[in-house]
């Protein structure tokens, strides 16, 4: 049986180079190729009662390294991956690659989202500095302001002052040179 995985475009967030869609996807199924970690593994050799007889005469890594050769991983050189499960009963074969599918997704989504939170995390915390030093430099120029009113512009209605710059003031007439 085959699940057909594919990786979309995501909303980038920075300058970073970010691979493609297609990089990414090979990334990930050359990741799957070395093998899915046993804490994925166990719970669907469990689940669907694999490899029974290699628990009961050796032990349940033997059972996921074993599980290990049945699971096939092809990245189609797009954004797409292909996995596969092999088994002798078509219909649990169907339902483990169903499986095995939902956790690599599963677990994409958590280390891409984890991502994100600390991106947003790091983002949130740079708002707030730039919102600090706005105030500062807002309650700078109004304290300048006040020091030194003739560089503040009334409004176009004449009502207050306009703290957009500086106007120019007309100067008495000097004595002849």
């Amino acid at each position: 049986s085959e699940a057909r995985l594919q990786l979309r475009a995501g909303i980038r967030t920075n300058d970073r180079d970010d691979p493609g869609t297609s990089e990414r996807a090979e990334r990930l199924a050359t990741k799957l190729k070395t093998g899915m970690p046993r804490g994925h593994l166990e719970p669907i050799i469990k689940e669907y009662g694999l490899f029974a007889d290699v628990v009961e005469s050796k032990t349940m890594l033997d059972a996921v390294e074993e599980m290990q050769t049945h699971i096939g991983v092809r990245s189609k050189g797009t954004d797409e991956i292909l996995l596969s499960y092999d088994d002798e009963d078509k219909k649990r074969a169907q339902k483990v690659t169903q499986k095995i599918a939902e956790v690599v997704v599963g677990d994409y989504k958590k280390m891409h989202q984890s991502k994100s939170e600390e991106e947003y995390e790091f983002y949130k915390s740079e708002k707030a500095k730039s919102e600090e030093e706005m105030e500062a430099a807002t309650r700078a120029y109004a304290g300048f302001l006040v020091a030194h009113p003739e560089f503040a512009v009334t409004n176009p209605s004449g009502q207050g002052i306009h703290p957009a710059g500086a106007s120019v003031r007309p100067v008495a007439p000097s004595d002849p040179v």
